[in-house]
């Protein structure tokens, strides 16, 4: 999934003509790391990938969105209905698994 996260936020900045050297600019993010993310070397935290929607003007969930399968992703935030987790952690799933996320502490 990093990978194809990476995909799409280079397609996203090329098709709006943006520069690393802009996206880096408004989020704080180094050129470095940027370009890393995109060429799948490094992966990206939920506090950066807000900084990135933010400035290329989508929503988080953009880069989680449904693949070639028609499976479709959703978050859901646990509120003790799943036991053992913690209330109000979110929970991801796509067709590929299943991710706990502990804290969106200021994604949305």
């Amino acid at each position: 999934m990093p990978n194809e996260i990476g995909q799409k936020i280079k397609q996203l900045r090329k098709s709006q003509k943006r520069t690393l050297k802009q996206i880096s600019d408004a989020t704080n993010l180094s050129i470095s790391f940027l370009s890393q993310l995109e060429n799948a070397k490094s992966s990206v935290t939920l506090e950066s990938l807000k900084k990135i929607s933010d400035v290329l003007e989508v929503n988080p969930s953009y880069f989680f969105s449904e693949d070639d399968r028609g499976a479709q992703s959703t978050i859901q935030r646990n509120t003790s209905e799943v036991p053992g987790l913690e209330k109000n952690t979110f929970i991801y799933r796509t067709w590929v698994g299943t991710w706990i996320i502990h804290s969106l502490h200021h994604f949305w």
